[in-house]
């Protein structure tokens, strides 16, 4: 529609673009862009940036290109260029004097970054940047000088940075903030000495992170045996290299949550473990039953404790003789015989025995793999079908098996045999096209999966 132009009487002409009438108003010469110039222009503008933000990020860009980015306008190009593994030195030291902070703290977390420029930005008035450089991975001797600083939030960027060197560490385990000497204890290559003063720290988050360091030495967890903290002993009872020593003092601790850890622990010896088998705590007792180094002799008297659940974890054990399985299979317990029938040093005799019980002691069985083929054979015909099902599992089932299988009448039987990694591939095609929408599904995820893993044939 045809605008009239105010106080002009011509009704046909058309207003002009304000620019241009300010021109003509008031007589200034210069460019006049109509904004739909402007904004192609600024669109250009950032498709140019974004490409070259593109670039300078990607590690595939020659240093050459970088150098050249490196002089862009826009900070985010400058700072990734800052960043890029493959920046050459020339151009770090340039970007060490940039304006902008997050470049500058792109340049002194660089590998590469010459020293000159690392020394200069170490004395910046800056503590952001002296942070940035403390993070710097490849020159540990900036990060003498950086341990010193009264800045805690710098020390602290330093105790957490894993080239930090031996000495610096141990410097700073000693310091007196609590969040620098947890970083220390927290530190992967903290060692052994800076960790020994920290077991010794008066607070107890700190020495509790520091006996679970791999570099603790066993000195450091003989000290904290005797820790007035239960937390502290409590996770020294679950340390994966706690000492025979360390684990007979917390054995004798008044807690009775301790020592039902030492109990489980692999590292507990074996006379250790016959004093707790007399405890009168049931789950104390109950852990020694499960422990591989309980001596046999403990083991068949633990078969015969009050408490079916010592009994029931007893029975799991690999080191119980056969006789007192034999006991338990008998046991009034059902889930103390359903445990028996778990154990694969059960004998054949037993497990057929044990395979006439209950359906929960029957699926145990079927689960054994020390269940031999002709006891396997034997299941095919149970009422239960997650007995059936179960038979799939189990490594000793033959192909003729699983064959039988595929045919049951019940569908959650095939669905299992679709989940099993045993089920070969034609087998699993068969199931795909099962009448079951479930069992189909599975089926074909399975076989998925085996394309995936190149097991397909």
């Amino acid at each position: 529609m045809k605008q009239k132009i105010k106080g002009s009487g011509n009704e046909g002409e058309k207003e002009k673009p304000a620019p241009r009438r300010l021109a003509e108003n008031t007589g200034l010469k210069f460019p006049i862009q109509e904004p739909d110039k402007r904004a192609k222009d600024k669109r250009g503008t950032r498709q140019r940036n974004m490409e070259s933000l593109k670039m300078a990020e990607s590690t595939d860009t020659p240093a050459k290109t970088l150098a050249i980015l490196a002089n862009e306008e826009n900070r985010e190009i400058r700072r990734a260029v800052a960043a890029n593994p493959n920046t050459p030195a020339a151009t770090l030291e340039r970007l060490a004097s940039d304006e902008s902070l997050p470049v500058r703290f792109a340049v002194a977390a660089h590998p590469d970054t010459p020293r000159p420029a690392l020394d200069r930005m170490a004395r910046s008035e800056d503590w952001h940047v002296r942070r940035a450089l403390a993070k710097n991975r490849s020159e540990s001797f900036l990060l003498e000088a950086l341990a010193a600083e009264r800045d805690r939030h710098i020390r602290q960027t330093v105790a957490q940075n894993p080239r930090a060197p031996a000495s610096v560490l141990e410097r700073l385990a000693k310091d007196e903030d609590k969040e620098i000497r947890l970083s220390v204890a927290g530190n992967p290559n903290s060692p052994a000495a800076a960790l020994e003063v920290l077991a010794r720290d008066e607070d107890a988050e700190i020495r509790r992170k520091a006996l679970v360091h791999p570099n603790a030495p066993i000195p450091a967890l003989a000290i904290l045996a005797q820790d007035k903290d239960k937390e502290v002993r409590l996770a020294l009872a679950k340390h994966p290299r706690a000492p025979a020593s360390v684990l007979e003092t917390l054995a004798r601790d008044g807690d009775e949550e301790i020592p039902r850890w030492v109990a489980e622990h692999p590292n507990t010896p074996g006379p250790v473990l016959e004093t707790l088998a007399r405890n009168g705590n049931e789950a104390i007792r109950q852990g020694v039953a499960g422990n591989k180094n309980t001596p046999v002799a403990i083991l068949e008297s633990l078969a015969r404790d009050t408490q079916a659940s010592v009994r029931r974890t007893v029975s799991w054990n690999a080191n119980l003789p056969i006789p007192a399985l034999r006991t338990l299979a008998q046991d009034e317990d059902e889930m103390v015989r359903k445990s028996v029938a778990a154990n694969r040093r059960t004998p054949i005799d037993l497990l057929q025995e044990l395979a006439r019980d209950s359906k929960k002691i029957a699926f145990s069985v079927v689960r054994n793999s020390s269940a031999p083929l002709a006891l396997l054979e034997t299941m095919m015909g149970h009422e239960d079908p997650t007995v059936r099902g179960h038979l799939a599992n189990n490594p000793n089932a033959s192909l003729a098996m699983l064959e039988i299988l595929a045919s049951d009448e019940s569908d959650f039987v095939r669905e299992l045999l679709a989940s099993s990694p045993n089920t070969p591939t034609d087998l699993l095609k068969r199931l795909a096209e099962d009448p079951d929408k479930t069992v189909r599904r599975r089926a074909i995820e399975r076989l998925a999966e085996q394309q995936g893993n190149g097991t397909g044939s």
